[in-house]
C-alpha cells in the first residue's frame, strides 16, 4: 500500500485512479472507509457503513473517470493512516500532510475537494501553499464559517465521551484543529486572496448534524454570503432536498456540479 510521510514521520495512506495527464483532485474525508466506520460507530447504525462505503466508491470512481484522483484515508488515524487520533492536527499539519500526500503520489498541483470538515480543512490548504490550484468545498459556509460554534459543540460532546471511547479521540483530533484556527486565521482577508476554481456546494435543508450534537445553520450561512461569493468569483449550488448528510452521499450530484464548474481548465 502507497504512504506518504508527513514532516513529522507520520505515515499517511492514499491510493491514485484515473489517467495520469488528466488534472489531479485530492479527496480525503468523509470519502473513506475508515469515516464511514466512525459514523456509523458514532451514529450506531451499522446500515450507514455500507450506504456510506459504496457512495464513496461511486465517487472517487466517477471523479476518476475524468480526472486523476489522489483519494487519502485523510484526517490522520483513519486506518490504514497512522495517528494516533488525540495527536498533532492543526491547520498548519493539514496543509502540510497535503502537500507530503502530493509529493508522494508525483503530483505538483491540485484542486482539493472536500465536505464539511474537510471542506473547511481545503480552505487552509489553499491559504497556505499555492501547491492547490483550487477548492471544490461542499457542506461548509466559506464565508462566515461558524469556527467556534463548533469548536464549542465539539467540546461539549467530549466531556461527555468516556476517556477510552474511539469516538472520544477522533473528535478530541477535529477539536485540536479548529482551535488552530479560532483567532488565528483571518477567513475574510483569505477568502479573498484565494485565485484558480472556487465552488461551493450545500445542502438547502443542511442544519448540521443535530442528532450528534452538532446543530450548525451550515446552509442559511452559506446562502447568506452567496453574492459575496459569486463576486469573488466562487461557483455556488444549492442541491434542493439535500441536508448535511445525504448531501455527500449523493455521488452522481456531487460529481456533475463540481465536473460542470471545472469544465475544461487545467492546472
Amino acid at each position: 500500500m502507497p504512504f506518504a510521510e508527513a514532516t513529522d514521520g507520520c505515515r499517511l495512506h492514499y491510493e491514485v485512479h484515473g489517467p495520469a495527464d488528466r488534472p489531479v483532485l485530492l479527496i480525503g474525508y468523509p470519502w473513506t472507509d475508515g469515516m464511514a466506520y466512525t459514523l456509523g460507530a458514532m451514529t450506531g447504525e451499522d446500515e450507514m457503513v455500507a450506504t456510506t462505503m459504496a457512495a464513496n466508491r461511486a465517487l472517487v470512481e466517477g471523479f476518476a473517470e475524468t480526472y486523476r484522483v489522489v483519494h487519502m484515508d485523510y484526517p490522520r488515524g483513519l486506518p490504514p493512516s497512522e495517528g494516533p487520533l488525540d495527536g498533532d492536527l492543526r491547520a498548519d499539519t493539514v496543509a502540510s500532510d497535503y502537500v507530503a500526500i502530493a509529493d508522494a503520489a508525483g503530483v505538483d498541483r491540485f484542486v482539493a475537494l472536500g465536505y464539511s470538515w474537510s471542506g473547511n480543512a481545503a480552505l487552509q490548504v489553499a491559504s497556505r501553499t499555492d501547491r492547490c490550484a483550487g477548492v471544490a468545498i461542499g457542506g461548509w459556509p466559506p464565508l462566515s464559517g461558524p469556527y467556534a460554534e463548533i469548536l464549542g459543540q465539539l467540546q461539549t460532546m467530549i466531556a461527555e465521551l468516556e476517556p477510552d471511547d474511539p469516538v472520544r479521540a477522533f473528535q478530541q483530533m477535529i477539536a485540536n484543529y479548529y482551535d488552530s484556527i479560532v483567532g488565528h486565521w483571518d477567513e475574510e482577508a483569505a477568502v479573498a486572496a484565494l485565485s484558480g476554481v472556487r465552488i461551493s456546494f450545500f445542502g438547502a435543508d443542511d442544519v448540521g448534524v443535530p442528532e450528534l450534537g452538532l446543530p450548525l445553520a451550515l446552509a442559511e450561512l452559506t446562502r447568506s454570503r452567496r453574492s459575496d461569493l459569486e463576486r469573488l468569483g466562487w461557483t455556488v449550488a444549492e442541491f434542493p432536498g439535500h441536508d448535511h448528510m445525504t448531501a455527500s452521499l449523493d455521488a452522481a450530484l456531487v460529481i456533475a456540479t463540481v465536473t460542470a464548474a471545472l469544465g475544461e481548465q487545467t492546472w
